[in-house]
């Protein structure tokens, strides 16, 4: 049975920033041998309030540490202002190959990186071209497995 944990509590943000003031949440599971990482995480993003204008963005992304550095792992749809309630899931599996890639560089949207590491952050970005009112409520939970 896998692990469900929240990584950033039902909120309504009107700035981009971080979940938990940036501090990673650790997902490391325990058995009798000990500490162990998931080998798949399921991630969910549950928007249930979107901005009113269609300009309005929000995109969400999971990062995962690896050593001492947070890397993008998941960039979920971007959502927009006009877009209603949405639920997207996005599925990371370790022990894949993955292609090389400069840390820091941009992850595209609706794609993954199958890197797991033991914590993993919530950040978003929140775009509001007429500065007037984007406000977006949203949830994101992990399952390990």
């Amino acid at each position: 049975m896998g692990i469900e944990t929240v990584l950033h509590a039902s909120s309504n943000r009107t700035t981009t920033g971080s979940a938990g003031g940036g501090v990673p949440v650790d997902m490391v599971s325990a058995d009798k041998s000990g500490e162990k990482l998931h080998n798949v995480v399921t991630f969910e993003l549950d928007v249930t309030v979107a901005a009113d204008d269609v300009d309005d963005t929000l995109n969400v992304f999971i990062q995962t540490k690896i050593g001492n550095k947070l890397v993008d792992i998941v960039h979920f749809t971007e959502v927009l202002g006009n877009g209603g309630a949405k639920t997207y899931i996005a599925k990371v599996v370790g022990g894949v190959s993955e292609t090389m890639f400069e840390n820091g560089a941009a992850l595209a949207e609706s794609a993954v990186r199958n890197l797991i590491g033991r914590a993993f952050l919530v950040r978003w970005v929140i775009v509001d071209p007429l500065g007037a009112d984007a406000a977006f409520t949203f949830k994101v939970t992990a399952k390990g497995g």
